[in-house]
């Protein structure tokens, strides 16, 4: 028994996606009956077909069987040469099975794709994209990135302007589309664009996508200002004619309440040292009657008073001392007089103090120089005070109004001093 077989067609080509087939010649060299059985044996195994894959031959017959190579246009089917065996088995003489090799060359393909996502970017500075390029092909590909703008609006960033892919591999790209001039206020702008995927061989590849440009300030900025300016106005009405007066009139009850027991103690001093002065008159002049020593009225030729040493004081007399002080930033003052007041004896029987415009700071009355009275500027608008004793103040002895103003902004201190009482006539 024996058995031959030998390849037509050794060497073959053929491109994905298509077949090429190749014709193996069995021949029976022995004397009986044989059936053989044909198949591929090696790396195209996969991709190949035998027809028929069985064969019956008599004594000294011979058959033809094809062999078709079909690879799929797939990266998997890489380009390049791919050995094979054609085998041919037989069922008399499985000992003597013989194997005929020869090589299939795939040849390669070039199949791109791209995708981009978003199709549709939204900013006002910049649109931000993802390119990914797939390599459907055999072969590495070298591939450089354009872009196409009909309108001319755009720049364009890609953080590389050349992709290089295996087969069935898909690479991501960042690109960011960057309109060429901006705008404040409108209406969103649309602008498309294209991508292009260029390989050094084979056609390029364009992807549609846009930008979407929106104005700098967002629509609701301006409604958003106008209401807030709307509740300003409306903030500033409400203090003017609600809360400030309100607010003023709360603190001016509060002073008052807290200087009406000191004004009703001093209203009773007073008439306590009234009553206490006429009883002493009444004492006096009684005392003057009776007196065995004085010899009345007509003794002496003259009446003995009680204050003719001492004349009385019987001129009213009042002064107000205006000041304008600068604010200071020490702890110092600025001090003010009124003119003529030290050429008489003088009592003060009152003082009254203003501070109408709300100014902040200390003032002192100073007799001589030396601290009589101190005030905190905060602490009132209007104070006013009477004496039960009036101060005296002797010819030559001056009164010294004395400012330490901190009020903020550079504003003038402009509280007032009066005082009144009587002089020697």
């Amino acid at each position: 028994m024996g058995l031959t077989a030998s390849l037509r067609e050794p060497d073959l080509r053929v491109v994905p996606g298509q077949e090429v087939t190749c014709q193996v010649i069995l021949l029976n060299t022995g004397a009986v009956v044989d059936q053989v059985t044909v198949d591929v044996v090696g790396a195209a195994v996969g991709w190949s077909t035998v027809t028929p894959p069985v064969s019956n031959l008599y004594p000294g017959e011979s058959a033809a069987v094809n062999v078709v190579f079909h690879p799929p246009r797939v990266p998997e089917s890489r380009a390049g040469l791919v050995p094979f065996g054609v085998r041919a088995v037989s069922r008399e003489d499985p000992a003597g099975s013989i194997v005929e090799e020869g090589v299939v060359e795939v040849e390669p393909f070039t199949d791109l794709g791209a995708i981009i996502r978003p199709t549709t970017s939204r900013g006002r500075r910049k649109g931000n994209h993802r390119l990914t390029v797939v390599n459907r092909g055999n072969v590495p590909v070298n591939a450089a990135i354009h872009f196409v703008d009909p309108e001319d609006m755009l720049t364009f960033r890609v953080n590389r302007p050349v992709v290089l892919t295996d087969p069935g591999v898909a690479d991501e790209l960042r690109v960011q589309a960057i309109p060429r001039k901006r705008f404040v206020r409108g209406p969103n702008q649309t602008r498309p664009f294209q991508v292009m995927v260029a390989p050094e061989d084979g056609d390029p590849v364009l992807t549609d996508a846009e930008m979407v440009q929106l104005p700098l300030l967002a629509k609701w900025v301006m409604p958003a200002a106008a209401a807030v300016l709307a509740l300003l106005v409306l903030g500033t009405v409400l203090w003017l004619t609600l809360l400030k007066p309100t607010i003023k009139s709360a603190a001016t009850d509060a002073v008052n309440a807290q200087m009406s027991p000191l004004s009703a103690a001093v209203d009773k001093a007073n008439q306590q040292a009234q009553q206490a002065q006429q009883a002493a008159g009444q004492a006096a002049s009684a005392a003057a009657g009776t007196d065995p020593g004085g010899g009345g009225a007509g003794a002496g030729g003259a009446s003995a008073s009680p204050n003719a040493a001492n004349p009385p004081l019987d001129q009213p007399v009042d002064f107000r001392i205006q000041s304008d002080a600068a604010p200071r930033t020490d702890n110092g003052f600025n001090t003010f007089t009124a003119s003529g007041q030290n050429t008489k004896p003088l009592d003060i029987t009152d003082i009254q103090l203003q501070n109408p415009l709300g100014d902040t700071g200390i003032i002192e009355i100073r007799r001589n120089n030396k601290v009589w009275l101190r005030f905190g500027l905060d602490n009132f608008r209007d104070y006013d005070d009477h004496f039960v004793v009036p101060v005296h103040f002797n010819k030559g002895d001056t009164v010294t109004f004395a400012v330490s103003c901190k009020n903020p902004g550079g504003k003038h201190c402009t509280p007032a001093f009066t005082f009144s009482g009587r002089t020697t006539s």
